[in-house]
């Protein structure tokens, strides 16, 4: 199954990312027969529906020069492949998201 959350600002998807990674590892050690993790997309890609406005990848794409550039959570994936676990220094990111900031007064 596949994973992802449309975030151009790249905000959210770290959150996103780690919390259900954690999952993951969580159900590994019960009885969950899990056998990976797909993220959903590793770049910017086409949608049907909405062109190049819905950002799902960790790879920003230019839609005018299809230069690609690394976003953050490209290196938060990255760091959780390369140690098959989250770094201590990840972990806070799998806790619930600070969206206070997110709400309009």
């Amino acid at each position: 199954m596949e994973n992802g959350i449309a975030d151009a600002a790249d905000y959210l998807r770290l959150y996103y990312l780690v919390s259900h990674i954690y999952q993951v590892y969580g159900a590994l050690g019960g009885s969950v027969g899990v056998r990976g993790y797909l993220h959903w997309f590793l770049s910017d890609n086409y949608g049907w529906a909405f062109v190049f406005r819905v950002r799902f990848g960790l790879l920003f794409v230019d839609c005018f020069t299809k230069r690609q550039y690394w976003r953050s959570s490209v290196y938060v994936y990255r760091e959780v492949a390369l140690s098959e676990s989250i770094p201590d220094g990840l972990m806070h990111l799998s806790a619930i998201l600070p969206v206070g900031s997110f709400r309009r007064s």
